[in-house]
């Protein structure tokens, strides 16, 4: 009897703790496979990142979807807490605390349809063509300040790339691993990669107006995501993910 009673006071005191726990509020545009919905689920590279750093600091993660825009205007304004994924820039640093440790690199690149036969060797190339980006993203402090191209923006990945394969712009730029993942997805076998734009380390970073301390977290991430590095775990992420 005793052993039962206390296996209930285990079980309240564990359940207690989890469910009165204080949440931190993560925003993110999906971007398969790093963090996206599946049959109403939030799942992801990224997400399995943030769920066991969060649990390892003693926080409740609470995900949700935006589009990327609003995702910058709530870290701004403060309304919710952290972002994912994303590349640290001096313009972002104004409202934003960065940990120093990374979780993944993303691989930039530029994507055209076969049958354009468009050749790129640097971005002067870029000058005579209508380029598809993603309002709101960061492509590379070289990119993002360089002068003289045509911009269309659009408010995903997958309508960058369903308006590149209708022929309404010339290139479209995005991660290598997710235009594969939305090529396959939405069945664009002519749409290929043309040009390595960059590859840079993506992170996850904490809001400067909202009510948590996101000095503090920003730190205690980058002490767990280095430990999660030398324990193996992204490794182990790559090989669920990315195989």
């Amino acid at each position: 009897m005793k052993k039962i009673l206390l296996f209930v006071f285990v079980c309240l005191v564990f359940f207690s703790s989890t469910s009165y726990a204080e949440e931190i509020i993560f925003v993110f545009d999906e971007y398969p496979p790093y963090e996206y919905l599946e049959k109403g689920k939030v799942v992801g590279l990224d997400i399995d990142i943030v769920r066991e750093v969060c649990m390892r600091i003693g926080f409740k993660p609470v995900f949700r979807s935006r589009p990327w825009k609003r995702c910058l205007l709530e870290m701004k304004n403060g309304t919710s807490d952290a972002i994912f994924s994303l590349f640290n820039t001096p313009k972002r640093n104004e409202f934003l605390y960065y940990p120093t440790e990374h979780m993944f690199f993303e691989q930039n690149v530029i994507l055209a349809r076969k049958e354009r036969n468009i050749a790129i060797s640097n971005l002067d190339d870029l000058k005579k063509l209508k380029v598809g980006i993603i309002a709101g993203y960061s492509y590379g402090e070289q990119f993002d300040n360089y002068k003289g191209i045509t911009k269309e923006s659009c408010r995903s990945s997958e309508e960058m790339l369903k308006k590149l394969d209708a022929g309404r712009m010339d290139v479209g730029i995005g991660n290598s691993l997710v235009c594969k993942y939305l090529n396959k997805k939405l069945g664009f076998d002519e749409i290929k990669s043309i040009y390595r734009l960059s590859n840079d380390p993506m992170y996850v970073a904490f809001s400067k107006t909202s009510k948590r301390d996101g000095e503090t977290l920003s730190k205690q991430f980058s002490e767990i995501l280095k430990a999660m590095r030398k324990e193996g775990f992204f490794e182990q992420l790559e090989k669920k993910y990315l195989n």
